[in-house]
Parts: structure tokens; sequence; C-alpha cells
């Protein structure tokens, strides 16, 4: 049976006050908050610093006590008693429906977090307000959920429609055009809906198997039942059914790669393949003229492969379109072909798709890893139309036209779908409900611990309550962000580690600006004192003034590194990360020297390493499918410590800063336990994978100032224990 959860989380801040009288005694506002099903008094009280408040938490009648937390305090009964209050702070009560069962170690706290990579769009050719959407585990940190969306009301929100829908990887979405209830979804293999995506089902199993995967597909315009797909390395096979059966119709076509498939609107029997590239074999455009039968090449003029999207003008058949990197034009059904990228040479990068208006044929629109472009005379010229209006430095990798109003564009980018209601001159990103987006690197504010931030391929986000709502912090850093690094003393700075370079914020994330290194580390105690790799290199340098001047600091670290940790009572002791799989390196002169600590680690593998931060030469190291080690000398030897960790693919590590003794890791792909916990310092672990729906783990967070608060990155957004995840 579902739980069902009523939570409200209200944030009140309210200034500490000075004591009267004869002395200066300090006291705090301590603020209380329930959620929906019950009530919690007194809603606020002031107490002595030092000293604890109690509260009654009161359930309404077929409500139960779900979770009481804050103030690092303890729920007895109904009574919930703070820890020793020495600043303002909230205590927050939720309340679940009796009978249900209790909370869920973890919890999703992912609303703000939309925008995934969208990589397929299709519009319900009646109904052009009833769209969908598809993506796949892309973009820094993995990317989305993957999976099947709708929105039926133009794009506004949308809703996850995967039932059924065994595979997520989804690459392609087809509508039938007759019957737009009836969806078709390329996973490799092909999955069909009857009730506008409801339900899902296979249906490859009869003369196309699973192993042949399906790269495209098409659907014959007057004859739905008649489809043809496109497959890696095997050719065309063909339906008369729905997808019931298939035949190969393959005659000119063995062994080439299809990527892109088309069919005329008026002739059906006419179809046109893009190929993908094999050395030296016969790439490029065929076709057909019987239906599929038989194929011809009809490349003349065009130069390069692989094919990735060809288009027909839906008035005038006879005109083709090819995008290979470059767009080609044919007026003569393929015969001959000449490029028309006067305007797209030079300024647009990875042109990967072309769609054209159906109402005006001559306006067409091509996506690229640098926006959209545009021309309105049939491809002689081209202008980019995605300079300062939401788009600009995205990668579109999916178009779609509104049928009836084409003005209406949509279109899929690795930061989601964005929207434009003229022609593309301006665009809004229409997300609500869009998945939730990979996330690569947590943070939490060391003085204000319910404010953190997330990396993800869209950017950074910022929450300011404990993950329960997000917002984007620049609509400008259209970058995938790997990395971050909060400054101690002074949290409102920030550095980025990007796809597309560094970045620095000194507002809390409200504005960025380029910088020309990537931090890795900040000393706890001297913040000024950065370490970094600049440029695209893994060279490590040293900053002692913020940033102005650097050092190069490489002696003994063969590989330069991809992290750096700190000791955080000996700052000038620096444990790195190699790079290209190097292995663990240790300086104890700040940096200027490095040597190599690998001893008893089994490989050199490393994703993740910790330091105790009451004993540091107590060590841990994740290494991806070798679990965890641990070193007691300072590095000098490691040992494994895998006593119940089911998973070795680790990818993260996080200590309690309270009580080092407790451990968690996270692990990527796991089928036998996502994230782990250890009480007794990696002696034994145990999974704590309950309410997790997303097994691949990217990075774990604790809270500083309440260490049984865990936040997780996934490749399907954030979740939240307050539990330890028990």
């Amino acid at each position: 049976m579902c739980k069902i959860y009523f939570t409200v989380i209200v944030a009140l801040l309210v200034s500490a006050c000075g004591g009267g009288g004869g002395g200066d005694i300090t006291s705090y506002t301590v603020t209380a908050t329930a959620g929906a099903g019950g009530s919690i008094s007194p809603t606020s009280t002031t107490v002595n610093e030092g000293t604890t408040a109690n509260f009654t938490v009161n359930p309404d009648s077929g409500y139960n006590i779900d979770s009481v937390t804050g103030c690092g305090g303890s729920l007895t009964g109904i009574t919930y008693t703070t820890g020793a209050v020495n600043a303002d702070c909230t205590v927050m009560a939720s309340f679940a429906i009796s009978g249900q069962p209790q909370a869920e170690a973890w919890k999703p706290v992912n609303n703000g977090l939309y925008g995934s990579s969208v990589n397929a769009l299709a519009i319900d050719p009646v109904t052009p307000t009833t769209l969908y959407a598809a993506g796949t585990y892309l973009g820094a940190g993995g990317g989305n959920g993957g999976g099947v969306f709708k929105s039926i009301d133009g794009g506004t929100n949308w809703t996850a429609i995967n039932n059924g829908l065994t595979n997520p990887w989804v690459t392609a979405l087809h509508i039938d055009p007759l019957t737009p209830a009836t969806l078709y979804a390329v996973a490799g293999n092909i999955f069909k809906s009857t009730d506008g995506g409801t339900n899902w089902v296979a249906i490859n199993n009869i003369g196309l198997t699973s192993s042949r995967s399906v790269k495209a597909l098409v659907i014959d315009p007057v004859t739905p039942s008649t489809l043809y797909v496109g497959t890696d390395r095997e050719g065309v096979f063909k339906s008369t059914d729905g997808g019931t059966n298939w035949i190969a119709v393959n005659t000119g076509l063995t062994g080439l790669p299809i990527s892109v498939l088309t069919i005329d609107p008026v002739t059906p029997t006419t179809l046109y393949v893009g190929t993908g590239e094999i050395v030296g074999a016969s790439n490029g455009v065929f076709k057909s003229t019987d239906g599929g039968a038989n194929w011809a090449a009809i490349n003349t003029g065009l130069t390069g492969s692989p094919i990735s999207a060809l288009a027909i003008d839906p008035a005038n058949p006879a005109t083709l379109y090819a995008v290979n990197g470059r767009v080609f034009k044919s007026t003569d059904e393929g015969a001959n072909w000449a490029s028309i990228d006067a305007g797209l040479v030079g300024v647009a990068t990875g042109i990967s798709s072309l769609h054209i208006d159906p109402l005006s044929p001559s306006t067409l629109y091509v996506g690229t890893t640098s926006g959209v472009f545009k021309s309105t005379d049939g491809g002689a010229s081209w202008s980019v139309i995605n300079v300062n209006n939401g788009l600009e430095n995205t990668w579109v990798m999916a178009l779609a036209i509104d049928p009836l109003t084409p003005a209406t564009l949509y279109t899929g980018t690795i930061r989601g779908i964005f929207k434009s209601t003229d022609g593309g001159t301006g665009w809004t990103a229409t997300n609500n409900g869009l998945a939730n987006l990979g996330i690569s690197t947590l943070v939490i504010d060391p003085l204000a611990s319910t404010t953190l931030y997330a990396g993800s391929n869209n950017g950074v986000h910022k929450s300011t309550d404990g993950g329960a709502s997000w917002t984007t912090t620049e609509v400008s850093l259209n970058v995938g962000v790997l990395d971050l690094h909060i400054v101690p003393v002074n949290p409102a700075t920030l550095y980025a580690k990007a796809t597309a370079g560094a970045f620095m914020s000194v507002d809390g994330g409200v504005a960025w600006t380029s910088v020309g290194y990537s931090v890795l580390a900040i000393d706890p105690v001297t913040p000024a004192t950065l370490y970094a790799t600049n440029g695209p290199s893994s060279e490590v340098s040293k900053s002692t003034d913020g940033g102005t001047n650097w050092t190069v600091i490489n002696t003994g670290l063969t590989y330069g590194a991809s992290a750096i940790h700190i000791d955080p009572l000996t700052p000038t002791t620096l444990y790195a990360v190699g790079g290209a799989n190097g292995g663990i390196f240790k300086s104890v002169d700040g940096g200027t020297n490095w040597t190599a600590i690998n001893t008893g680690l089994t490989r050199l593998s490393v994703m993740a390493l910790t330091i105790d931060p009451v004993s540091p030469s107590t060590l841990y190291a994740g290494i991806f499918n070798g679990g965890v080690f641990k070193s007691t000398n300072g590095g000098v030897s490691w040992a494994a410590i895998n006593t119940g960790l089911t998973n070795l693919r680790i990818f993260a590590l996080a200590i309690d800063p309270v009580t080092p003794s407790t451990l968690y890791a996270g692990t990527y792909g796991g089928t036998n336990g996502v994230v782990f916990k250890s009480t007794d310092g990696g002696a034994s672990w145990v999974a704590i994978d309950t309410g997790l729906t997303n097994p691949w783990i990217s990075t774990l967070a604790i809270d500083p100032a309440n260490p049984s608060t865990l936040y997780t990155g996934t490749f399907n957004g954030v979740f939240k224990t307050i539990t330890g995840g028990e």
C-alpha cells in the first residue's frame, strides 16, 4: 500500500534577543511548525542559551506522527525535547495517515530540479497541446531518469508515463497520424502504446529479435499499421500489422547501420534512409520506391556521413534535406544534392536535426550544439535565433513544430524543454515535472546547513530550506557542473568546475564569472590558499592569494589530480586522488612534494576519499569495483573493509563529523545495495536503501549541524534522510 505524506516545512528566522537586567543573558527563539494531519505546541518559545525546550506533538484523528526534526532534539512519545539551544532554530513535525507504513528512510527532494536532457519530442497532430518527450541518461552526472513524459497543456506540466516501458533509454518517439493515442517508442527495441502512453508493450518479438538494436522508426501516413524500422548493422525491417510481425527488407542495404528513416507523405511506398558510417562501405542516403523491397544509393553531391537527419518537404516531396554535420538539399527526389549551409559553417556546431514548417515549407529549423538556426528561404541563408533569449550556448537535440500553429516550437535540449510562440524569437523553459536532474555534486553551507547547492548537467541549483525547494542559480550558466566547493568561513563564495570551464560566485550563486582554474580544495584555516587545476590540464597549482597568482606543485604527482583533500588539523598535509586512475598521493609540505601511498590498494581507480576529522591519520578510500579501504597511519598502508558490502562499485564516501566511526558509502549501478552505512569505522556495513529509487549514487553530503540528515545525489535527483538512512 502506498504511503501518503503531508509535510509542510516553513523556515522562520527570528533574531536572538539580548537579556536585560543585571547581566547579559543571551536568549534564542525556537519556532515550531507542523504539516497537515496534526499540530505542535507551543508554536514558539524563547529559551536561554545552552538550555532545552519541550514541545508536544499531537496527531489528528486518523494520523500518526511521521517525523519530528530540528534543533538537535529527540522524540519520546509525543514530547519532543530539543538539544542545548545555541542559536535560533526551527522544529518541524510531519504526519502520516494511520495504518500506512511509517516514513521511508529516504525521500526525494526535487521540487524545482527540473530540466533534464531531452532527445525526442512528438506532438499530437490532432490536439497539439498534447506532447510527448523522452530522454536518456546524459550529461554531467548522468543526465535524467529517462523514459517518456506527457504534457496535455502545451508543455506547462509533465507527467512520467512509463508503465511497461522496461528500458528508459528512449531515443525516438512517433505518433500514429490517424490514431494519435497510438504511440511508438524506440529504446533499443520497440514499445507500443494504444492508450496515449498510459501503458506500453514491447512489440518486436516476431521476426525482429531484441538482438537487433533499433535506431529509427517511421509510420506510413496513409496506412499507419505499416511500419518501418532501421537497425544497427541489420538494415530495415517492415511490419504491416502494427508491429506484431516483421520481415527484413534489405536488398541493397545489407550490413549497413540505419540511423534515420523518412517516408514520402504523398507516395508512401517511397522511403529514404540515412546510414551510419562503416569504413569501406557505401554510406549516405538510400532510396526505395517499392515499399522497402529494394534500395539504391542516391549520393551525388552528398559528401560525408553519417546521416543524422532526413526531411521531406510536405508540399513538394521532390525536395529533400539531409544532415551529416552539414546541411544538403535535393530538389529532384535525391538524384542530386547541394550544400545549403551558408550562414551555418563556422557558426553552428554539431548540426544534428532539421525540421520543416508544415504550412510554410520554405521555413526550416536546425538544431545544433550551439542552439537553433532558422532559414526562411529554403536554406539559402540562415540566422541564429537563440541569442539572449534562453537558449544561448545550449545543445539542442530535438525540435518539434505545432502542426496547426507553426510559430509554436519546442526544443529538447540538454537543459530540458524550451518553448517559443513566435517562431523562435523568444524561448521559455517549460519543464515542470519533467524528470529530475542527474546530480553530480552536493555541498552544504557550513554556517547555515539548510542551504545547499547541487551541480547538474543544467548548472548550479540552490536550496535554502533543506532541499524542500530548489532554484537554478543563473540562467546564463548553461553548462554541466561536475564539482562544487564552498569557502568555509565565507560560504557566499563558491567555485564550480564545469564542462565548459570554471566559474566563481561571491554572492551565493546569484551571479557567476568565468575563472581560469578549477578549484579542487580550499584550506579550511587559510581560505585564501587554494588548490586547483588550470585549464584543461590535470596539473595541480596552488594559490595563496585567493586565485590571483598560481604556482605549479606537481613534483611527484605523476598524473596530476582529480581531487585533493586537506588534513583538517594540519592543513599542510594533503592527499590527492591521482588522475588517470593513478591512485592516492600525499604531501606533507603544502603540495611542494608528493609521494604515492598505494600499499595495500588492490586497484588504483579511486573514486572517493575522506578523512577522519578527529583522527586525521585515519583515511577511507572508495575504489570502483574494489570496495572501501582504510588506513590508520596516514596512508602508509591500506586494508580492505568490505564486510557486508554487497556492491563494490564505490562512487562516494561521507563521514559523520560528530561521530566519525559512522560512515556512508554510495555505489554506482547497484542491484544488491545502493547506499551502505557503517557504525564501527568500516568493520561492517549494512545497506540503507529504503526509499531510494535510483541505483546510481554520485555524491553524498552530511548536514554538519544534524549529522543524521544526509543527502545523496543520484542520476534522478536528490534524496534526503533525516534518520541516518535507517
